[in-house]
């Protein structure tokens, strides 16, 4: 093996244990991984700029950074609260609020006189 063999293996390994290990986010990673490839001169400039050239590509990270700018900004919840309050739509409750209506629900429906109650074993009123 040569040496730019010896230096991409271990780039390679080296890749792999940080990301698995979560050190640092993985565009970084591929980023300073490109970046060690132009610097030892295993690729030109020319060469690890050249899948950006894809138009498709730019596109692509342009819509991803664009929708990660708005998410953050809270514009997207901002917009969906005005649309349920403008319709009229009640606002959907929180999980635990969901789970305590369903609780009570239950209680009523089975603690209640005359109603079955499958959980006690009760077959409707007693006589």
């Amino acid at each position: 093996m040569n040496t730019d063999q010896i230096l991409v293996t271990c780039l390679i390994a080296g890749m792999i244990a940080v990301l698995y290990s979560r050190m640092l986010t993985p565009p970084v990673i591929f980023i300073g991984a490109a970046a060690f490839l132009v610097f030892t001169g295993i690729l030109t400039p020319a060469q690890s700029l050249a899948g950006f050239a894809n138009e498709s590509i730019a596109v692509m990270i342009i819509l991803l950074v664009m929708s990660q700018i708005i998410w953050r900004t809270g514009f997207v919840q901002w917009l969906f609260g005005v649309l349920i309050n403008l319709r009229g739509l009640p606002q959907v409750p929180l999980p635990a609020d969901t789970i305590h209506r369903i609780q009570l629900s239950l209680h009523e429906q089975y603690a209640g006189g005359g109603h079955d109650d499958p959980i006690r074993g009760g077959m409707g009123q007693a006589a």
